[in-house]
Parts: structure tokens; C-alpha cells; sequence
């Protein structure tokens, strides 16, 4: 399985209890989940670069689903400020070989987390995810 497939699994048994989305289509690296009462737009990226901040831009709602990596982590921390600022904005750090993910909205976590302590924050909920 791939983070394309996993995504789309994902989203649709997330939607089993609330029955929402309507459909969804593929595109290159993108997934779009038409819901009753929105869009979401999934960004599939095994490691994140620069580019997809460009990408998200003219999106609503969107999700980036990303490799279970520290880089990908590094990547987060080193960009948190521009990240944290835009709204309905989540990342999902996905490990399919041992079943694990971590969610995280940096825009809502950043109105709630401590600026001195964020770095180690953020190391320590990626480590025990």
C-alpha cells in the first residue's frame, strides 16, 4: 500500500459514522473528497519541500499527508511560523509499515502550545505517536 491508497482509505472510514463525502478524485498527487458540506483537498508528499506551501495556497480545506519521517519533522519545525498562520491546515505523518500516524493542525495547535517550548513539544508528540 501506498500513502495514495492509505489516504483514501483513511478518509472514507473516516466518513463511515457522519456518510458526507459524495466523491473523490485522483489527480498526480492530490486527492479531492467532495463532502456534503465542503471540499478537502489531501496533498500526498513522502518528503516535504517548499513546494507544497505553494500548492495549498488556493485550497480551504486542506491536508498534508507526509512520510513518518524526521525530516519531514524538521521540515514542519523549520517552516512552523508561515505553517502555523494559515488556517484548516493539518499534516499526517504516516508510518503504514507499522500501522501509526500522527495528526496535527499547526494553526490551532500554535494558539495553544507554549513558543519557548515548541521544538521540544512537537520531537516529543512525533516520537510517541
Amino acid at each position: 500500500m501506498n500513502l495514495l491508497e492509505w489516504t483514501k482509505i483513511f478518509v472514507e472510514q473516516k466518513d463511515l459514522l457522519h456518510r458526507k463525502l459524495l466523491s473523490s478524485q485522483v489527480k498526480e498527487r492530490t486527492i479531492s473528497f467532495v463532502f456534503k458540506d465542503r471540499t478537502h483537498e489531501y496533498f500526498i508528499e513522502e518528503i516535504l519541500d517548499e513546494q507544497i506551501l505553494k500548492k495549498i495556497e488556493p485550497h480551504e480545506y486542506k491536508t498534508i499527508v507526509c512520510l513518518y519521517k524526521k525530516e519531514n519533522l524538521n521540515f514542519l519545525i523549520k517552516h512552523w511560523k508561515a505553517i502555523a498562520a494559515i488556517l484548516n491546515l493539518s499534516f499526517i505523518f504516516v508510518d503504514i509499515a507499522q500501522d501509526r500516524k500522527w495528526i496535527i493542525n499547526p494553526h490551532t495547535h500554535n494558539s495553544i502550545a507554549d513558543n519557548a517550548s515548541l521544538e521540544l513539544g512537537l520531537k516529543t508528540m512525533f516520537e510517541n505517536a
